[in-house]
């Protein structure tokens, strides 16, 4: 009797010990996951889509069988990151509605960072019905929770008027909330507000202060506007030394204006030694990021032979990419590229589509193109009319026809 009960209490030790046990290591996860939900948000907050996109997918892969883990245990942050993890197919194949499942059962459980993707699902009618007031209730839900993407998000919602009515006060209060917790975007979505007095009085040196913020966290595009800020003297003195430091520090974040930007001082030698070598560099960077701008002067670099080797082909090839972003300057210079046969073969028609494409957007040059191309058709047509002759030619240009004197 005494021994089985020696048991009884050996087997009872056991239980509570493996149960302590559990229940640190599942404490341990939930603490775990939480501060990689909070690293995750602040590195997503402060950093350029591409490096996020490479930060997300390294963490992800690194981290994913826990958080698995955790979203299976009801942990609420393992369920939004392993909902980022379907939402982007990180370990998984990418599921938008496994996605929404999962951060539906985080906002649930009361989780902000749950409830503003849902709210997104909600305004872009992902894996659910759009819905846009919908979107602004779950928005509220984090947003009261002081979650700072949410208050920044619902700000936007009041400034555009999207599922409530447009409020440019609501939305300077909500973006206040979260620029005064250090949210860096709308630290700059503020500092919008004071430059163009929307829904508060205009003051310049207030946006560059909020702007300051933005760029003292190492937020690129603020960093990026605190240089134009400098550049042009708008609220701070103007200080082009300056300028270029902050350009710098966003150029090398990432940044691809910022990357344009300093290739343009280099080219030129505005405050530093020109460089053109260095130039390119930059251009190159902003421009493999689909920088339209930077695009278009990378390939006038190949087309002229600036800094590299004349390369006709790769000018075409760049412009070709800007001028689908909607460059006008590339649109042009392509079309003249086919037009004359410059790096391409002789191609009227496809010179005619990108004359067209950049006189729709005002240039003078294509306009005048268009019109000469115009003529010189009328001109053949009229002449295949009226072979072997000119008879009815000028009359039918509008201008009055050459008649030679008798004498």
């Amino acid at each position: 009797m005494h021994n089985r009960l020696n048991i009884c209490l050996f087997i009872l030790c056991l239980f509570i010990a493996s149960t302590a046990y559990a229940n640190s290591a599942e404490k341990d996860l939930a603490e775990s996951v939480k501060q990689d939900l909070r690293d995750y948000n602040d590195f997503n907050a402060k950093n350029t889509a591409a490096n996020c996109e490479l930060y997300r997918e390294a963490k992800g892969k690194e981290r994913f069988e826990d958080w698995k883990r955790a979203a299976e245990a009801g942990i609420p942050e393992g369920q939004v990151l392993f909902s980022i993890c379907y939402f982007y197919g990180i370990g998984v194949p990418e599921d938008e509605e496994e996605a929404y499942m999962w951060a539906r059962k985080a906002a649930e459980q009361g989780n902000a960072d749950g409830q503003w993707r849902i709210g997104m699902a909600y305004a872009f009618g992902v894996s659910v019905s759009e819905d846009r007031e919908e979107a602004v209730k779950w928005f509220r839900k984090a947003a009261e929770q002081e979650n700072t993407v949410a208050q920044r998000i619902l700000g936007m919602c009041y400034f555009h008027g999207t599922g409530v009515p447009e409020s440019q006060v609501e939305a300077v209060k909500w973006f206040r909330k979260a620029a005064e917790q250090e949210n860096a975007e709308a630290q700059l979505f503020l500092a919008k507000v004071y430059d163009e007095g929307l829904g508060i009085p205009e003051d310049k040196t207030e946006a560059v202060k909020w702007i300051r913020k933005a760029a003292d966290q190492g937020y690129a595009v603020a960093q990026t506007k605190l240089a134009e800020c400098y550049f042009h003297g708008i609220g701070v003195l103007k200080d082009e030394v300056e300028s270029i430091q902050w350009i710098r520090k966003s150029a090398q974040q990432g940044n691809a204006t910022a990357q344009h930007y300093l290739g343009g001082i280099y080219f030129n030698g505005e405050c530093v030694t020109e460089d053109k070598a260095e130039a390119l560099k930059w251009f190159r960077k902003s421009a493999e990021q689909g920088f339209a701008e930077a695009q278009y002067v990378l390939g006038q670099c190949y087309f002229s032979g600036i800094g590299l080797a004349e390369d006709r082909l790769e000018a075409v090839k760049w412009w070709h990419k800007a001028a689908e972003l909607g460059d006008v300057g590339a649109q042009y210079d392509l079309a003249e590229c086919y037009f004359h046969g410059l790096g391409v073969p002789k191609d009227k028609e496809e010179a005619v589509k990108w004359y067209q494409k950049a006189a729709a957007q005002g240039l003078e040059e294509a306009i005048k193109q268009l019109k000469e191309i115009a003529v010189e058709q009328e001109l053949k047509a009229l002449l295949g009319e009226d072979k072997p002759g000119f008879s009815g030619i000028y009359e039918r240009l509008g201008v009055q026809e050459f008649i030679p004197s008798a004498k």
